[in-house]
């Protein structure tokens, strides 16, 4: 749905060497912006030829929709840089990355201590694995605590299968 190409190019801006790092910089940006705006007209352009009403407009899509397709163009041949909305799109795009990695890092870091909790677990002995279940048996009346772990070891801590296998013996 995008045309190959950057409109730098297509409007005669293509010696951008010479041009000053953040001209540059704004430059490509506005370029970008254009070129996801009219991709998001031309979604909406099929969905409305298609005569879907059924397919949900994407949010990226809605947002592009926003922009003036014409004014942009002039701004990236004649000026002046809307340097402004392209320095807070690029703090907005900074602050959700940073947030991002923060998310990420948040659930890495409760994956670890679910692994950690998990291996705490598996390295318990026995009595300190299945306490809850060592006195729920014990208070039905099953006394003898090495059958009682030995039954819960073999039942990976059931309960109710742990007490099959003692009934069972």
């Amino acid at each position: 749905l995008m045309d190959d190409g950057p409109l730098l190019e297509e409007i005669g801006v293509d010696d951008q060497d010479d041009m000053p790092p953040r001209e540059k910089q704004c430059r490509e940006w506005l370029d970008h912006r254009i070129r996801c705006t009219e991709c998001s007209l031309r979604i909406v352009d099929l969905l409305i030829k298609s005569n879907d009403t059924e397919t949900e407009i994407p949010e990226l899509v809605t947002y592009f929709l926003q922009f003036d397709v014409p004014e942009m163009k002039s701004q990236l041949e004649n000026g002046p840089l809307p340097y402004d909305l392209w320095e807070a799109d690029v703090e907005r795009e900074r602050i959700e990355n940073e947030e991002e990695a923060e998310e990420e890092r948040v659930a890495a870091e409760e994956e670890k201590e679910l692994e950690r909790e998990r291996v705490a677990k598996l390295t318990q002995p026995p009595h300190i694995k299945y306490k809850e279940q060592l006195v729920a048996l014990e208070e039905m009346g099953f006394t003898d605590r090495e059958a009682n772990i030995l039954a819960l070891i073999d039942a990976g801590g059931s309960l109710e299968n742990a007490l099959g296998r003692l009934i069972g013996n």
